[in-house]
């Protein structure tokens, strides 16, 4: 419906029954945000989500983390993807260059007090790592059927080799390589490794190391979905892994902030009553240099 405005022969859109005033402009009625589970607004051309953060990247700023699972669902308390997040957060580093001063992993989420020392920004480093770990994690659980297929892959390729003895001609070993090679670059194609190796925990720059450390990666996941159906067989007992969107941050200003937000670390398991403070990691050492 349309309101026409008394005095003037412009056309206003409007609601039934919406109260004018011959000395005002309509009033439009206000938008009931609430009923919304996303608003979006259109600022600049660029369109932000309702609940997205401004990223404030400052060169060798120190950045407090927390990251939250997917409807604050309590995958850690399960050690065996505990263990994967930590490793894979230590192959980030390596891949991302940044310093680790503190974390603590809670059973739904996670705190990391971390220092970019690269090119690759906080944002970057979150990125790379909440991708590698939600696809890990749902390797390890089941969820990543190709995942298997690599495995008996790889698994049939080393009994052909140990088998053959290739290393013992050299003419032939370059050969069998680059064959290798091939064949492993294909399978992992299929898993979405090989179009990015740095999210994957390989190494852009190692060449023909860079495919046996793929093989390495490949092997060490499918060691945790070994332990996985040891302890539960085919059937997990979680839904496919998600994080939340996004993640908070805040910026350290001073020494005080730094002591404090370590000491909050500390305390995780108090605050949520835990039985025990694992998977609280601080370096000292670095700490004391940065202080």
């Amino acid at each position: 419906m349309f309101l026409r405005r008394r005095g003037h022969n412009r056309i206003f859109p409007g609601r039934r029954g919406h109260v004018t005033s011959p000395a005002m402009d309509i009033r439009w009625p206000r938008l009931q945000c609430a009923r919304f589970v996303t608003v979006v607004r259109i600022l600049g051309g660029f369109v932000m989500h309702r609940n997205s953060q401004k990223r404030y990247i400052i060169k060798n700023a120190v950045y407090f983390i927390t990251t939250n699972t997917h409807n604050r669902i309590e995958y850690f308390h399960e050690s065996l993807l505990c263990d994967l997040l930590v490793e894979d957060l230590w192959e980030t580093q390596r891949l991302k260059c940044f310093n680790i001063f503190a974390y603590k992993i809670n059973p739904e989420h996670m705190h990391a007090l971390i220092q970019p020392r690269g090119r690759d920004s906080y944002s970057e480093i979150m990125r790379s790592f909440k991708t590698n770990f939600s696809r890990n994690a749902n390797r390890v659980m089941g969820f990543d059927t190709n995942f298997e297929k690599l495995i008996i892959s790889l698994q049939a390729r080393s009994r052909d080799l140990a088998c053959n003895d290739i290393s013992r001609d050299p003419a032939c070993n370059d050969i069998s390589r680059d064959l290798a090679c091939n064949d492993i670059s294909r399978d992992l194609a299929c898993n979405d490794i090989s179009r990015d190796p740095a999210r994957n925990g390989i190494s852009r720059d190692d060449g023909f190391n860079g495919m046996s450390r793929a093989a390495a990666y490949v092997s060490r996941i499918a060691g945790y979905r070994r332990r996985f159906i040891d302890k539960y067989n085919l059937h997990s007992p979680f839904p496919k892994f998600k994080w939340q969107g996004s993640f908070h941050d805040h910026i350290i200003r001073d020494r005080k902030d730094f002591l404090n937000h370590l000491a909050y670390i500390r305390r995780q398991w108090l605050k949520h009553k835990l039985p025990e403070n694992k998977y609280c990691f601080i370096d000292h050492a670095m700490c004391a240099k940065e202080l």
